[in-house]
């Protein structure tokens, strides 16, 4: 296994200061692909540039995916003795990486070792920046494993990262720095003057609800270990109340996407999974088998209307409005000596508004095991913001995951599967909406997604007034 220390010289002087200048990286979400959900240190050449094949042979590339990112194992066991980190021949592929159209990521922690024990940049931070720089890589991945314990505060955890982001804005190049601490120590109050993106919890799982005591923290103000096999559901209650924290350039990290992972999760629980890391402004980044995926998991990754929601350019987070328990049906499986639950779930509303200023997003989000039926009064949905009377308008209504009507657009005869799973779903209500979004069917574990356009049509006085709100067999609690 050969290893190295130095590639081909780069003008770094041509690039401007990473994150921290205006019109530099990060601006909006980071998306791209990265190594450790499906292959964790078993990672070489081969895989890497195959995968990066794949993002452009499905078109996934086209539909923005652009950073492709090497994630735990990438380096030698040992510095050199000078302490300059050493690279394995089999991953190093910035040059190879770039001349495909990508910009190439690479993956460190604020510790002694990295979480897969390689070598880490804790008191090395100016010397491994400089490397990074000098090979080329455009993403940084900061982990937090072995940080010897500098945590436990905001002021200790800041200080720790901020010697890297000072680091890698000193090479000129422009570097995104993607902050990986977990959420320990509240990192949404102090991470975005120095990072692009910073997690807001323990590592993802490919279960949409499942409980798992490796991720014991249920809230984002948890104080105890962040912990990993966090599912779903579990990451979107953490992110609801700290998207008010996020602004352009750094952005709140609900961890990678398991959109293909592991069949472990429903089209529906998929779906949802894309659908709420998308309205909060999650970096997309692809944790899947990329060279193996079904025409399901490229449909989910290439729909053209939810990614745009997710790079809407100067817009905060989709708002969580309400959080209903759902009654619980008979579980036939409690024995008669039992408690049978009360609740099952939750029905979650979230809204927002897009740069374009007469267009707003409503959200239904179902974690209960039921399908739900229900209107929703539009003065619910924009009762938490100031939109001024906005609930009282007409307006045209595009179902973002609705299937589309065959043909409605035309394609290249060369189109990738990306390109032709783009046009698969999207679709306008046939009516105008007036006071309410009626009869809305949300799937168990599933997701809605509307976004509303004003118009200048007028509604009757009967609309704008209904409040009705229906459910099928479950009941609010």
């Amino acid at each position: 296994m050969k290893q190295h220390t130095k590639l081909a010289f780069l003008a770094a002087t041509s690039f401007a200061a990473a994150h921290q200048l205006p019109g530099g990286v990060g601006n909006l979400p980071a998306m791209g692909w990265n190594t450790w959900n499906t292959y964790a240190t078993s990672i070489d050449a081969t895989l890497i540039l195959e995968s990066a094949q794949a993002l452009i042979d499905s078109g996934l590339s086209k539909m923005g995916y652009e950073y492709v990112n090497l994630d735990d194992s990438w380096q030698a066991a040992s510095r050199m003795a000078n302490g300059t980190l050493m690279y394995n021949e089999e991953t190093y592929l910035t040059d190879k990486i770039h001349a495909m159209g990508f910009k190439a990521g690479i993956y460190s922690s604020a510790g002694r070792y990295t979480c897969g024990n390689y070598p880490a940049s804790l008191g090395f931070e100016t010397q491994d920046a400089n490397s990074y720089a000098e090979w080329g890589f455009d993403y940084l991945k900061y982990d937090n494993c072995f940080n010897e314990g500098q945590s436990g505060t905001a002021n200790i955890s800041y200080a720790r990262y901020e010697v890297m982001s000072n680091a890698l804005n000193a090479t000129g190049r422009p570097i995104l720095y993607s902050l990986c601490n977990w959420g320990q120590d509240g990192t949404w109050d102090w991470a975005s003057t120095i990072a692009n993106s910073y997690r807001i919890s323990g590592d993802v799982y490919p279960s949409f609800d499942r409980a798992d005591d490796r991720c014991p923290c249920e809230t984002y103000d948890c104080p105890g270990v962040q912990g990993y096999h966090c599912s779903i559901a579990n990451i979107v209650e953490k992110a609801a109340p700290i998207g008010q924290k996020v602004r352009a350039g750094s952005f709140g990290d609900m961890d990678m996407l398991e959109v293909g992972h592991k069949e472990a999760m429903t089209f529906a629980e998929q779906v949802a999974h894309m659908s709420m890391w998308s309205i909060n402004k999650s970096p997309l980044i692809l944790g899947n088998d990329v060279r193996n995926m079904s025409d399901e998991t490229v449909a989910i990754l290439s729909n053209k209307a939810i990614i745009a929601i997710n790079q809407d350019s100067g817009t905060t987070p989709a708002t969580r409005v309400y959080k209903k328990p759902v009654a619980a049906m008979p579980d036939p499986s409690v024995p008669s000596w039992g408690v049978q639950p009360t609740t099952a779930g939750n029905l979650q509303l979230w809204s927002g508004s897009l740069k374009d200023g007469d267009k707003y997003l409503v959200t239904l989000f179902n974690t209960s095991p039921q399908n739900l039926t229900l209107s929703v009064p539009l003065i619910d949905a924009f009762s938490a913001f100031d939109y001024g009377d906005v609930s009282t308008k007409a307006y045209t209504a595009f179902d973002v995951w609705a299937p589309a009507a065959a043909g409605s657009t035309k394609l290249p005869a060369n189109a990738t599967r990306a390109e032709i799973a783009s046009v698969a779903y999207g679709a306008d209500l046939p009516d105008t909406v007036c006071g309410s979004l009626p009869e809305i069917t949300v799937e168990a574990h599933g997701v809605r997604v509307f976004l509303l356009t004003e118009t200048n049509a007028s509604c009757p006085a009967e609309a704008t007034a209904s409040r009705k709100m229906m459910m099928g067999r479950s009941a609010w609690m």
